[in-house]
């Protein structure tokens, strides 16, 4: 479409150049007739390329397309840097070999974390620790680290 705008504006200019050049007389009348012509042509050319049925937008589509699928990857990348930390703070408080799964969505305001499960079957819980409530603690440590509510915090032993 920009195309033809440009092609419109440009015989619209070469039409008022050629009537500030020629001279007045017989041939000026003919020059303005076929140059009307033209514009009234170039005017037209969405219009056959409609009926035609070569006018195609699949270029959106496309672009589209490929901005989700980058949005997306930027979304897993996030998700994964997000496991990888929560991993990291959990063995530092003695949870090791913890396996932590985010769910995120990507939104206008940045990623929003919908669900962090995090798997303890191959857990390694020392023994100084097995006083405590390890589910408790390891919620409170998992939704300080990422600012989320407990409720988004599920902790399964299988």
């Amino acid at each position: 479409m920009e195309n033809w705008a440009i092609s419109v504006v440009g015989t619209v200019l070469l039409t008022v150049l050629a009537d500030v050049i020629l001279p007045d007389g017989q041939t000026n009348k003919y020059v303005k007739t076929a140059l009307s012509v033209v514009v009234i042509l170039a005017m037209l050319a969405p219009v056959v390329k409609i009926a035609d049925g070569s006018l195609s937008f699949v270029s959106d589509d496309k672009q589209y397309q490929a901005q989700s699928q980058y949005l997306y990857m930027v979304e897993q990348k996030q998700e994964s840097e997000i496991e990888q930390r929560l991993i990291s703070e959990l063995a530092e408080s003695g949870y090791k070999n913890c396996i932590v799964e985010a769910e995120a969505t990507l939104d206008e305001q940045g990623l929003a974390i919908d669900k962090i499960s995090v798997n303890l079957k191959n857990a390694v819980i020392p023994d100084g620790m097995s006083n405590i409530l390890v589910t408790e603690d390891i919620t409170d440590i998992v939704s300080k680290q990422c600012g989320v509510v407990s409720e988004k915090v599920v902790i399964s032993w299988q």
